[in-house]
């Protein structure tokens, strides 16, 4: 059953709202009023009743329809059973020298047929892949004396099987990455509760496109929905590679397209912005120190979170005038070989309130952290490394104390990007930011309209100053 649709807000108007069937429906007056909370919650009653007739409705008519589809397939596939089976018993009696007919047929629960041919070897034809007409030209073929091989065994590897041994493997390869580990297992859900019990060799394109849709229909969007199953293709793509499931499976998938933007009732992405300085500015002073600090040096470098969460003084070149972080590991690492992040002045003001801190020791530490906030039980900390989760809630809950509206840390890369671009131009953003394509790099340049609507100026100027007069 779907989820029931959630109580939103609508920020510029203080009002309440939920999501129905991608459109927004309002309720009266303000967000979290008793009147809204109200609305919603009868809504919510009448929405869940209408969706369980429709539910028992469709089940009924479900039910019907397959005790009459698999009636008339009995009927069908029993009388061409018998005429095949008069037709062996007919040639097997005429000629002791004849090719001996099968010993056994078995019908498994109407999903295969078996039959041992004459060779003594085990012949099975799915259903779904041989009707009767089929199943009559495997038997002609029995009597004629031609040796029918034997179909290939079902992988006793289930889709659960294959997803533990894949978390398994990214836990040792990753060991660092939990939050990776958990967008997989969040990614995962719907596969494992609709056909985690059955072989990976009965997982195809029919039941990848099925649990698209039920994602497109769940109020999930567009990138969400196509991040959900390019990490399920991962999967069995790993396992392809591990040789732990044929090839075919994974290749099959495949063949499942993206949900595109227009095409879809999937809801679109809201894009993400620039969140302005001021912004940033007026939720500091809500923010821990080392937070307050991250966040700045984040502004200042465009870089991801994680690289500097990651940040090591045995990483930072300081002979010069200028510092220079080198960092070990990033995003782009097997296509740019070297990523050098010129920190500056503010990043090194900065930096200088953490000089204590051992060469090889994160300068960003949890635990540091934690005791400047007055913590005490340093010890559940696993890690030092900042994660990215945890780096978000700080500057939500800090940018609500402040009054602002909700910003997240990757905003902070888009306003860096920009500014870049607006002074130094679009190649140099690349190469701020790492990319190896301007197209990836376009995503995070938001021009303003005055700078949007001078460049439309200045093509009229181009264009009159070329034309003669």
């Amino acid at each position: 059953m779907k989820r029931m649709p959630k109580y939103c807000k609508q920020s510029s108007r203080d009002l309440g709202f939920y999501y129905l069937n991608g459109k927004k429906v309002y309720l009266p007056g303000n967000y979290n009023s008793v009147l809204s909370l109200v609305a919603y919650h009868r809504a919510m009653i009448d929405y869940r009743l209408e969706l369980e007739k429709i539910v028992n409705q469709v089940a009924q008519n479900e039910r019907e329809n397959i005790a009459l589809t698999l009636q008339h397939e009995a009927d069908k596939m029993s009388l061409a059973l018998k005429q095949e089976m008069d037709n062996i018993n007919r040639v097997a009696n005429s000629s002791p020298d004849e090719a001996k007919p099968p010993t056994v047929i078995y019908i498994d629960k109407g999903n295969h047929y078996q039959i041992t041919g004459n060779n003594g070897e085990l012949v099975e034809a799915i259903r779904e892949g041989c009707n009767e007409t089929g199943l009559a030209a495997i038997l002609s073929k029995m009597v004629n004396g031609d040796n029918i091989p034997a179909s290939k065994p079902v992988s006793q590897v289930t889709v659960k099987a294959l997803y533990e041994q894949f978390i398994e493997w990214a836990k040792a390869r990753y060991p660092n990455k939990k939050q990776t580990q958990d967008d997989y297992r969040k990614s995962c859900k719907l596969l494992l509760e609709l056909y985690g019990d059955i072989s990976v060799d009965h997982f195809g394109r029919k039941e990848l496109i099925n649990i698209q849709s039920i994602l497109e229909s769940s109020g999930k969007s567009i990138t969400t929905c196509n991040d959900y199953l390019a990490r399920m293709r991962v999967i069995f793509n790993w396992g392809a590679e591990k040789a732990i499931i044929d090839y075919k499976i994974a290749d099959e998938l495949k063949w499942v397209k993206k949900l595109e933007k227009d095409r879809t009732t999937a809801l679109e992405a809201v894009q993400r912005e620039i969140v302005p300085d001021a912004v940033v500015n007026a939720t500091l002073p809500f923010l821990p120190q080392m937070i307050a600090d991250m966040v700045q040096i984040q502004r200042e470098t465009a870089m991801r979170p994680s690289e500097v969460f990651r940040m090591t003084w045995a990483q930072i070149d300081i002979t010069d005038d200028i510092w220079v972080y080198e960092p070990r590991k990033y995003k782009e690492r097997r296509h740019v070989d070297y990523k050098p992040v010129a920190l500056t002045p503010l990043c090194r003001q900065l930096l200088e309130r953490y000089k204590d801190t051992p060469p090889d020791d994160y300068i960003f530490s949890k635990r540091r952290n934690a005791k400047e906030m007055g913590k005490t039980n340093l010890h559940q900390y696993k890690t030092d490394e900042f994660d990215r989760k945890k780096y978000a809630e700080f500057i939500t809950d800090a940018a609500k104390k402040a009054g602002q509206p909700h910003w997240t840390p990757y905003q902070l890369r888009h306003t860096s990007a920009t500014e870049i671009e607006d002074t130094a131009g679009q190649e140099a953003a690349q190469f701020t930011l790492g990319h190896t394509s301007k197209t990836t790099t376009k995503r995070y340049l938001h021009p303003t309209k005055e700078k949007a609507k001078a460049k439309a100026k200045d093509v009229v100027r181009k264009r009159k100053a070329t034309k003669p007069e």
